[in-house]
C-alpha cells in the first residue's frame, strides 16, 4: 500500500549522501536481479530501496531515474568530449564524489551497459586511437578504416536493436498501465452500485 502511494504522488525525495553511497552499492549487489525480463527491474529496484531503507520513499520509477543519471554522469566523465577544459565548476573523474564507485560496478561489469553502450565505447575508443595514429605518425591503413567500419556499422545494429527492445518494453508498459486503469474504474463502478443500494435501503426504511 505504501508503495502504491509512492508511485501515485509526486513526492521526491531529497537524496542524502548516505544514500547514495548506500544505492550504489545495494544496485550493484543485486545486479543479478535485473535479467531484462518482464517486471524483473521493478521487482529488482524494489528489493535494491527496501535493502536500503527507502521502500517507501521512493519508488522504483524514482530509483531508475537516479541510477540512469548516474550512469550518464559516469560515463560523460569517463570519455568526456574533446576540448573539454578543467574549469573549476565542471566535474571530472578525480572530484566527482560517486565516479569511483561507479566505475568499480560499471568499469568491469560489461551486463551493467546495454550492448549499445558497449560498442559506442569500443568504437570511441578505436576512433581515439585512429586519431592518435594520424596525428602523430602515419595516416591510418587500410586495415584500420575498415575495422572502424565494421565497428561503426556494427554499433548502428546494435543501436536499432536496443531502440526497438525500448519501443517493445515502453508499449508493453503502457498496455498493462491501461488495464490497471480499467481495472481500477471497474471496482469504482461496482462500490459505487453498492453505495447506491445501501443507499436506496436506507431512503425506503
Amino acid at each position: 500500500m505504501l508503495g502504491q502511494i509512492v508511485d501515485s504522488c509526486d513526492f521526491i525525495h531529497k537524496w542524502s549522501s548516505n544514500d547514495i553511497a548506500k544505492f550504489i552499492r545495494a544496485r550493484g549487489q543485486a545486479e543479478h536481479l535485473f535479467t531484462g525480463q518482464r517486471n524483473s527491474a521493478v521487482e529488482g529496484w524494489k528489493q535494491v530501496l527496501s535493502s536500503i531503507g527507502l521502500g517507501t520513499k521512493v519508488s522504483p520509477q524514482q530509483a531508475r531515474k537516479k541510477w540512469d543519471n548516474l550512469k550518464r554522469k559516469y560515463k560523460e566523465l569517463k570519455c568526456p568530449p574533446t576540448g573539454t577544459g578543467t574549469d573549476n565548476k565542471v566535474d571530472t573523474a578525480a572530484s566527482w564524489s560517486w565516479y569511483s564507485a561507479m566505475d568499480e560496478l560499471l568499469g568491469q561489469r560489461h551486463s551493467t551497459s546495454p550492448p549499445v553502450v558497449r560498442a559506442s565505447m569500443a568504437c570511441i575508443s578505436s576512433m581515439a586511437e585512429l586519431h592518435s595514429s594520424c596525428a602523430m605518425s602515419s595516416p591510418p591503413t587500410r586495415e584500420e578504416r575498415v575495422e572502424c567500419e565494421v565497428e561503426r556499422q556494427e554499433r548502428g545494429r546494435e543501436l536499432s536493436s536496443f531502440m526497438d527492445f525500448l519501443r517493445e518494453s515502453i508499449e508493453a508498459e503502457q498496455a498493462r498501465e491501461e488495464e490497471r486503469q480499467k481495472k481500477a474504474e471497474e471496482r469504482f463502478s461496482r462500490l459505487l452500485a453498492i453505495l447506491e443500494r445501501i443507499a436506496e435501503k436506507v431512503i425506503n426504511n
